[in-house]
C-alpha cells in the first residue's frame, strides 16, 4: 500500500504503532489487532486489545526519567499528529493519525 507519507513520517508511524502493539500484547490479553488505512489527507492506524486503561490521561504526561515503563503511549503522542485513546469494557483502541504533507 502506498500511503503518501514521506520516509521520516512513515518511520514515525511505524515506531508509534510498534510501541502501541507492544503495549497491547504486554498489558492486554497477549494479542493485538492492527488496522491501517489511507484517507485523502491522512494515514490512520488502529491498535486494539482486550485490556483496559483506567487513566484518561495515559500517554499525555511525560513519564519520569527514572520510570522503567510508560513511554510507549507518550511516544505515540509525540510522533503522530493526533492520537485517540478509547478504553472501556470491550477493550482499548489507540488510533494514530499522520497527516499527509501538501
Amino acid at each position: 500500500m502506498s500511503t503518501g507519507l514521506d520516509d521520516d513520517r512513515c518511520d514515525d508511524l511505524t515506531v508509534a504503532v510498534n510501541e502501541a502493539a507492544g503495549n497491547a500484547i504486554r498489558h492486554g490479553d497477549g494479542a493485538a489487532g492492527v488496522s491501517v488505512w489511507a484517507e485523502p489527507d491522512r494515514v490512520i492506524c488502529d491498535v486494539a486489545d482486550a485490556g483496559r486503561i483506567g487513566d484518561p490521561l495515559a500517554g499525555r504526561r511525560r513519564p519520569p526519567a527514572e520510570s522503567v515503563n510508560g513511554r510507549g503511549l507518550w511516544l505515540a503522542n509525540q510522533l503522530c499528529d493526533l492520537t485517540q485513546l478509547r478504553s472501556g469494557e470491550a477493550g482499548t483502541v489507540l488510533r494514530s493519525h499522520m497527516t499527509l504533507a501538501g
